[in-house]
């Protein structure tokens, strides 16, 4: 949430409306769990920031949680991707369990409740991290144990087999399907200009430099 602040000097900032903010439906800010988040870059430098709401001290971190999602400050995702491979491994373990007891057909059934409802969650913000990779490795594992197959072999074939998308192209498609439905939230090209092109009606990217910018949704 994008708070108004009044800077009263060069490192102090004060918050002003927050207390407001929301009220109207009875909701209203845990000081507690409040903290404030610089994002970074590799080049830049973090600002020595002293952050008072209400009288209060608000303590800055270099990660958050929020809405299940653990944001860091160089938004890595890092952090995030370690929590779902501990969920996941969790998981591996329990199908590695029931493995003799359960068909293919209820297999899937196990996955979509206990893998792929941890693995969609947040992708279009942290499936374009290198640090995916680890994701798609458990997930390769599972697979492997969800068909009875040797450790080695390849899982291009059966991910075919039992109609489940990878990672990276779970990625994309969760990311065709957010701009699809927020259509509204991106300009597109005869926003930009006036000249009747076959692509004025396709979306127009932002222009950016950095490029966790360019990664980001």
């Amino acid at each position: 949430m994008h708070l108004p602040v009044h800077r009263s000097a060069p490192s102090i900032c004060s918050c002003v409306d927050v207390p407001d903010y929301g009220s109207s439906d009875l909701l209203f800010l845990n000081l507690n769990e409040t903290t404030c988040l610089q994002f970074l870059t590799k080049n830049s430098q973090k600002l020595d920031l002293n952050i008072a709401l209400m009288n209060n001290q608000i303590t800055s971190s270099t990660n958050t949680k929020f809405l299940g999602l653990t944001i860091e400050e160089t938004l890595t995702w890092k952090g995030h991707i370690d929590q779902i491979m501990t969920r996941l491994s969790s998981a591996c373990y329990e199908l590695g369990i029931v493995t003799p007891l359960m068909a293919e057909d209820t297999f899937k059934m196990i996955y979509y409740a206990c893998v792929h409802s941890i693995l969609t969650y947040g992708i279009i913000f942290c499936g374009n991290s290198p640090h995916s990779n680890y994701i798609f490795k458990i997930q390769k594992r599972i697979i492997r144990i969800m068909t009875k197959s040797k450790r080695r072999d390849s899982c291009r074939q059966l991910f075919k087999r039992l109609e489940i998308l990878p990672l990276k192209s779970q990625y994309v498609l969760s990311t065709l399907l957010f701009v699809v439905k927020n259509n509204d939230l991106f300009t597109t090209n005869q926003e930009i200009h006036n000249v009747n092109t076959r692509c004025n009606t396709n979306s127009h990217p932002p222009i950016c430099k950095v490029r966790v910018f360019q990664k980001g949704v």
